[in-house]
């Protein structure tokens, strides 16, 4: 029995040591594009800190378990705090601040890579219509699907873009209302990976008074930053879409989704906030990490899918939704119109 209770002991504190290691080396992600990898993993730290913890309350005693214990606290704190930090409202869980237009005009949004070889469209379909979604971005749709998925959807979003006359990249964007001014902007020139961030307005038509209202949406899907060379094309990718995005100094009402193979924690992710004065929200204590959509467990998965808003829009509700046979859950953002 000693010999056991010394292992798991040494096990915890391997364990701990590590965690610690590990989450230190994430806090130098502006320094280097590895340190910038392992901040990706943010919130694992905060459940392997909390894991960790509650072994060293079991197994270990005396100064040891003062000491590891002291730090899984500190790591479990800071770490969490970085998932809350860079919201509009830090604390604010489970619902959204009242505000005067709650019963007004609202507009539902969903960002989806829905995988090139995924291609069950009657799935996507369904979706659509359950979720009542007003407007849909598609990320890895190929050229032979363009034309199949615009007819498939027609009936319930009868505008859609590119329509066939210019190559995808990969995107495809479904609405329920007008689409006007869709254009697309190489990004990343420097490291010559060709993404196109793209821009277009949505006309949302009001009810009662027979106002419209425009919704000015960006898009853009990066590279994977997995090694120097992509982390700075992924970087720039989305630094280039925040400077077109800050240019656009007139617009009431903009809307940034995307793929971005990165996570709420990077030093890209904190850059686009700066230079845009985008407003990133959630009011749920686990992030919505939408990849890879075979982890059933949400807080295992990554945020690399990502909804920022500002101007008089006012989130009523963002959520994770379906993967739909793809590698990616889908992300759903829920919109009342000032």
């Amino acid at each position: 029995m000693y010999i056991l209770n010394l292992l798991l002991r040494s096990i915890a504190c391997v364990f701990s040591l590590c965690v610690a290691l590990v989450y230190g080396i994430s806090l130098f992600g502006h320094v280097h594009w590895f340190c910038a990898l392992l901040s990706v993993f943010t919130f694992y730290y905060t459940i392997g800190s909390l894991f960790s913890l509650a072994a060293i309350l079991i197994f270990c005693r005396g100064r040891l378990r003062l000491v590891f214990t002291a730090l899984m606290i500190v790591i479990a704190v800071c770490s969490f705090a970085q998932t809350r930090y860079l919201m509009a409202d830090p604390f604010a869980f489970g619902r959204p601040p009242i505000t005067d237009n709650l019963h007004g005009k609202t507009f539902k949004v969903a960002q989806y890579n829905k995988l090139h070889s995924n291609q069950n469209h009657d799935r996507i379909l369904k979706w659509v219509e359950e979720d009542d979604i007003d407007l849909l971005i598609l990320q890895e749709v190929i050229r032979p699907e363009l034309l199949p998925l615009k007819r498939k959807l027609s009936t319930i979003m009868p505008y859609a873009e590119p329509i066939g006359k210019m190559r995808p990249d990969a995107y495809m964007v479904l609405s329920r209302y007008k689409i006007e001014n869709y254009e697309t902007k190489l990004v990343c020139v420097k490291y010559c990976t060709f993404t196109r961030a793209i821009r277009f307005d949505v006309v949302i038509p009001e009810n009662e008074d027979q106002l419209e209202h425009r919704v000015r949406v960006y898009t853009v899907h990066t590279q994977n930053p997995l090694n120097d060379t992509l982390y700075r094309a992924n970087y720039e990718e989305l630094e280039e879409t925040a400077l077109w995005i800050a240019s656009d100094k007139d617009t009431e009402r903009i809307l940034f989704m995307g793929d971005w193979n990165t996570t709420i924690y990077s030093p890209a992710f904190k850059n686009v906030l700066k230079i845009a004065r985008l407003n990133h929200q959630s009011y749920d204590i686990v992030p919505e990490n939408t990849w890879p959509a075979y982890i059933p467990i949400k807080a295992l998965r990554l945020s690399i899918d990502h909804i920022l808003y500002k101007g008089q829009l006012n989130l009523l509700n963002k959520y994770v939704g379906k993967a739909l046979g793809s590698d990616h859950h889908s992300i759903i953002a829920n919109f009342a119109i000032e």
